[in-house]
Formats: C-alpha cells, sequence, structure tokens
C-alpha cells in the first residue's frame, strides 16, 4: 500500500525496510542493531538520563557538610576524630547578611584551625539535603551508640531490611529513591548483605478539609491542629477517629462531628467494661458473648493484617453492638473483658491500658499480651442469614450455620412452600450460589 503521513511513532509493522520488512518493529530494533554490530557501525547501549541532586541547603537544620574552608590549601575534610559535626546552639535562624546559611552567625563554630597547614579557616556553612539523613538513618537505629560503625552487621542482620514502609505518594522519588540509591551503593562497597532496605511499601492518604474537596495544606490555610480535639476528647478519640475516618490508602474528610461519633462510642465502651468489678451485677449468657467476641477476633485480625482500619473500627462497633444484644444491662467474665481490650489497644492505647490494669486489676501492660486466638468451631456453629432467589426475586430467607453446601442450601430451598411455587412448571437452567449469603435459582 502507498505510505501517506509522516513518520509512525508508534509500534507496528516495518515497510520499506528489505530484509526486515513484515518485522514488528519491536523485534526489528533488535535485529537492526545486531546487523550494525556486526558491520563494526553501531552496538546495544543502555542510557540513564538522572538529573543532578543539589545537596547542599542555606539553612540550619540539616546536617554539616564536614568540610573546611581554608585561604591557602582550599577545601580539606574535616578529622575523622572531630566527627561527628555538632550544630551550634543558636538564638537567630535568619540567612546571614550576605546570603549564607544561618551557621555563618557562629563565630566560635565557624572559626577553626585548617587540618592542613594549622592556620585559622572557615567550616563550610551549607548544611545537607535533609534527605541525606533520612536516607539511611533506618540502618543507624538498629545500633544509634555505635561509635566504630554507622552499625554493626550482626545487629542489621536482626532488623534489615524494613519489611513494611509507610509513606506518601510525594516522597515516591524522593526518600525512596535516595534510601535506595544510598542502600545499594554500600551493599556494593560490601557494607550491607542486602540490595533494597524496604521490602513491602504503602502509600497513605490524603487527608481533606472540611469541605471534602481540597486537602489540608498550610498554604491553603485549612490544617486543622489536633490539639484543640486532643485536649477536649482525648488522644484516643483522635487516634480512633484517624483510623476511622477512611481506607488508609485514601485518606478522608476531617469531620468534627465524626469526632463527637467516637467519643461517645469509647464512652459505651468504658461504661461496658466497668461493670466488671461490681458484684451485684450478673453475669449475662456466657455462650452468647463468647461467640461474638470469638467473630470480632477473628475479623478484626484480618482486618488490621491487611491494613483496613477503618473497618477495624467498625468492626469495634460491631462487636459491642452484639455484646449488648445478648448481655444486656449484664457483664461478661473477666477473660472476656480482657479479650474485648485486646481488640481495643490498637486503636485507643490509653484507655485500653487505664482499664487493664485498673479496672480488671492486671499488673503488666496490654500492650504486651498476644492477639487473642479464636475457635473455628465456634465460628462454624454461627447462625447467618441465607436468602434464597429464584429468577433474581426473593423467595425465602433461612437461619443457617455458616459454611453449608450448595446442596444443603437447595435441599432447605426445595422444601420451602414459597420457592416450590416458583419453580413449579419451571426448568432450572442454573443456579447462583455465594457461600453464606445468597442463592440464586435461574429458570
Amino acid at each position: 500500500e502507498k505510505f501517506v503521513g509522516g513518520p509512525i511513532e508508534k509500534e507496528g509493522i516495518l515497510i520499506n525496510s528489505k530484509a526486515f520488512d513484515g518485522m514488528p518493529s519491536t523485534e526489528a530494533r533488535e535485529k537492526i542493531t545486531e546487523k550494525l554490530k556486526s558491520e563494526g557501525l553501531g552496538s546495544f547501549e543502555k542510557k540513564y538520563r538522572l538529573h543532578d541532586w543539589v545537596l547542599s541547603r542555606q539553612r540550619y537544620w540539616g546536617v554539616p557538610i564536614p568540610m573546611i574552608n581554608c585561604s591557602d590549601c582550599g577545601y580539606q575534610p574535616v578529622a575523622d576524630v572531630d566527627l561527628p559535626i555538632k550544630l551550634p546552639d543558636l538564638k537567630d535562624f535568619m540567612p546571614a547578611d550576605d546570603g549564607r546559611s544561618p551557621l555563618a552567625k557562629a563565630e566560635k563554630w565557624l572559626k577553626v584551625k585548617c587540618p592542613k597547614c594549622g592556620k585559622t579557616a572557615e567550616r563550610e556553612t551549607d548544611t545537607m539535603d535533609t534527605f541525606v539523613d533520612s536516607s539511611w538513618y533506618f540502618l543507624r537505629y538498629t545500633d544509634p551508640h555505635n561509635k566504630e560503625e554507622f552499625a554493626s552487621k550482626e545487629k542489621m542482620a536482626q532488623w534489615m531490611p524494613v519489611p513494611f514502609y509507610y509513606g506518601g505518594a510525594e516522597h515516591t522519588t524522593m526518600h525512596l529513591l535516595y534510601s535506595r540509591f544510598i542502600v545499594k551503593a554500600l551493599n556494593s562497597l560490601g557494607y550491607l548483605n542486602f540490595p533494597e532496605p524496604f521490602l513491602t511499601r504503602r502509600n497513605r492518604g490524603i487527608i481533606l478539609g472540611s469541605d471534602g474537596h481540597q486537602k489540608m495544606s498550610k498554604s491553603l490555610g485549612n490544617v486543622v491542629a489536633p490539639d484543640e480535639y486532643v485536649a477536649k476528647y482525648g488522644a484516643d478519640t483522635v487516634r480512633m477517629y484517624l483510623a476511622f475516618m477512611g481506607p488508609y490508602e485514601q485518606g478522608g474528610v476531617f469531620n468534627t462531628d465524626g469526632l463527637f461519633g467516637v467519643s461517645r462510642f469509647l464512652n459505651r465502651v468504658w461504661a461496658f467494661v466497668s461493670r466488671h468489678p461490681d458484684g451485684k451485677i450478673e453475669v449475662g449468657d456466657i455462650e452468647e458473648s463468647t461467640k461474638v467476641i470469638n467473630r470480632a477476633v477473628k475479623d478484626m485480625g484480618e482486618q488490621i493484617k491487611s491494613h483496613k482500619f477503618n473497618t477495624g473500627v467498625s468492626g469495634l462497633m460491631k462487636l459491642f453492638n452484639g455484646l449488648e444484644e445478648v448481655v444486656g444491662d449484664k457483664k461478661v467474665s473477666k477473660e472476656q473483658y480482657e479479650k474485648v481490650l485486646l481488640l481495643i489497644a490498637p486503636f485507643a492505647p490509653h484507655m485500653a491500658e487505664e482499664l487493664w490494669q485498673e479496672t480488671l486489676g492486671n499488673g503488666t501492660s496490654v500492650h504486651l499480651q498476644k492477639w487473642p486466638e479464636f475457635d473455628e468451631k465456634l465460628l462454624a456453629e454461627e447462625l447467618v442469614s441465607f436468602v434464597v432467589q429464584v429468577n433474581g426475586k426473593h423467595r425465602a430467607t433461612f437461619q443457617v450455620k455458616l459454611g453449608l453446601t450448595e446442596s444443603e442450601i437447595l435441599s432447605l430451598a426445595n422444601s420451602d412452600e414459597s420457592v416450590k411455587r416458583a419453580l413449579e412448571s419451571k426448568e432450572v437452567k442454573k443456579n447462583i450460589f455465594i457461600q453464606d449469603k445468597l442463592l440464586n435459582i435461574v429458570v
């Protein structure tokens, strides 16, 4: 066919290319380069286009650059015995009159002897970009008091690489990139035995202002300081609300009405657990409350593990609704109160600790306990509402045990009068079965 128009920039099939006619462009690139290489006219090559990293900053709160500038000797590195350089105490953090870092005003810190000739010289007043220290601090955390090396290999082997890294999407090309660069360099130099700093990464969501549209930002003037709400409702309420406002990776809208709702829920929790030491209050149905708590242990453990903290808080609310339904104004056993507090502890750590020690009389911290286990047998005994439809129209609802098979549900459905009438003289085409929820018989 006649070629019309300009060159095609996307992938395609080669034409007018002699031996390469009809070849897909992805394959042709390799073949053409191989031919050029065989004739000494070309070769395979990869090029990386990296932007320079502007390392220095003219501000106080960075890492001092360990160099001394001498008028005779030029820049000289600070001797190893004088490392690390500590920032001086400053009262004025504004830049110097000549535009240099605020450190230029610290005369005693600034003036030093040249390590080479001994003449009076000056320290470098620029500081390193704070990404320098934030790109390897996790290594130092493993061995912070080591004066011989940045961390011992034995201690890094216990903790590194970091199993899970939470961060904002805005740091994906900054903190994450620099951390990987430094770790890969240290690995190549033989200081580390792993090439990646983090095994898994999860981005957090963005908190929106009360209008529900703009993200909370100092530049937009819609930042809500948590201090006043902590003072009014307590740290646990604010913490639980932040977990509850939306999926972790999506964030949510900060709304004071939601804070009030969480505060009311925690008051319910406090009142329920505070029943325990009162001997006048009789214990409710232990068997039923055990099933309610058992289900919560399983569901909330899975939700926390998958970082669904908002549904974890919903699970707590569901748990207390269930307990109040089966226990009423009575109480549960101490063991059950303890399991309940273990579920609450990740979301309301201060309140859980106080109730654990002061109300239940336990000596050790709630946060040093193991996560409770659940009983699979009790889960199998739970009842669920199972819906039966015919051609999508509701015909019956059964209260059944969890885990019934499709054939068991069909047997129940075929014995129901409403279902029988709907199936009379009809041919069943197929069954749509959803475990523990629904059977739709298509006729």
